[in-house]
């Protein structure tokens, strides 16, 4: 058994001092007080012990963290879809209400040669009704 300052075990662990104090106050340190300064017991079993338990504990929060993250993706996902969608369809009904061209086919893209194209021949088509 050996005794430890606060600021020793930090940097034996290289660890701040906060975190240390921070396992004090959980308890998985054993500490004792002598004239006021508070040693740090140290031995095989709280060296070791108290790092796999934090590192363990972090991993659990992360994998949770990243869950939550990807269940947010799959939503912000469908989301986009449904935007896009009404999009589309919100132009189509603009382009068939100003007799530009036809309404486009679903995720079908129009080209401006297009739309000349059909302007064209809205043209002709006139010239012979005339």
């Amino acid at each position: 058994m050996e005794l430890m300052t606060v600021s020793e075990y930090a940097n034996s662990l290289q660890v701040s001092v906060q975190t240390i104090y921070k396992r004090i106050s959980k308890g998985t340190l054993e500490v004792k007080q002598k004239d006021g300064i508070k040693y740090i017991v140290t031995d095989a079993k709280s060296n070791k012990q108290p790092v796999k338990d934090d590192c363990g504990l972090i991993i659990k929060e992360y994998k949770h963290i990243i869950k939550e993250l990807k269940k947010q993706i799959k939503g912000f996902k469908k989301e986009k879809d449904k935007n896009f969608e009404r999009l589309e369809k919100l132009f189509d009904l603009s382009l068939a209400q100003q007799n530009k061209t036809k309404a486009i086919s679903h995720r079908g893209e129009v080209t401006e040669a297009e739309i000349i194209k059909d302007k064209k021949k809205s043209k002709k088509k006139n010239r012979k009704k005339s």
